[in-house]
């Protein structure tokens, strides 16, 4: 339903103020593409926003350049398909919600994304399988104030905050303890390591750059 100001208005319910929103996260971790984005307001003043989702309605990923909407792939450039996902959630958008997340994309753009804009020659190796980038587009959102000490629950209608509701009454799950299933095994000797750092550090003496990542496991 459109109200007078040309936007169909989200659902949006006070939950409980947290101190520490583990405390709702700990409903939701086990849910595809969870994320938790911590202000980590307890270590400096700065911090004020916690922002928590999962289940996204739609996933985007770039594999080998490639863009995928929903595990289809798509011509579209990642950046463009964000745009066009998001494109139907304008409606929802309420001015009236101060706030630097309601409905919309979370995720990551690495730095290989890059090449779905300019052509660059390729020197690393694919030795990792996550894709270039994620994003997914999110419905809901449990957002932290931490200053005004207030947390809300958005939702693009009232049947998905229902269901997240639900979610968050029950039990949490408990968590798979982190364990290593090989030795760590570095990807670069020490020799090309120091042969590498070598190159970058006359990099820039010579002024073609004034910061360079090294990057190596």
């Amino acid at each position: 339903m459109l109200n007078l100001h040309g936007y169909s208005k989200m659902f949006t319910q006070k939950l409980a103020y947290q101190p520490n929103n583990q405390h709702y996260f700990q409903h939701l971790a086990h849910l595809p593409q969870a994320v938790w984005l911590d202000s980590c307001h307890d270590l400096q003043p700065r911090g004020q926003y916690d922002i928590i989702s999962a289940m996204p309605a739609d996933l985007l990923s770039v594999q080998n350049g490639s863009t995928y909407i929903n595990n289809k792939p798509s011509a579209l450039t990642v950046f463009d398909a964000i745009n066009k996902q998001l494109e139907p959630l304008k409606i929802h958008h309420d001015p009236n919600l101060n706030l630097p997340f309601t409905l919309g994309a979370i995720g990551y753009l690495g730095y290989d994304t890059a090449w779905q804009l300019e052509k660059l020659p390729a020197y690393s190796n694919h030795d990792v399988t996550l894709p270039e980038a994620q994003v997914g587009i999110y419905h809901w959102s449990i957002v932290t104030d931490h200053h005004s000490k207030t947390t809300l629950l958005i939702a693009i209608d009232k049947q998905t905050a229902e269901q997240v509701t639900e979610l968050l009454q029950n039990p949490p799950q408990k968590n798979t303890k982190l364990a290593l299933e090989s030795s760590f095994q570095s990807n670069m000797s020490f020799s090309k390591y120091r042969q590498s750092f070598n190159r970058l550090k006359q990099h820039i003496i010579d002024g073609d750059c004034y910061q360079a990542n090294l990057w190596f496991c």
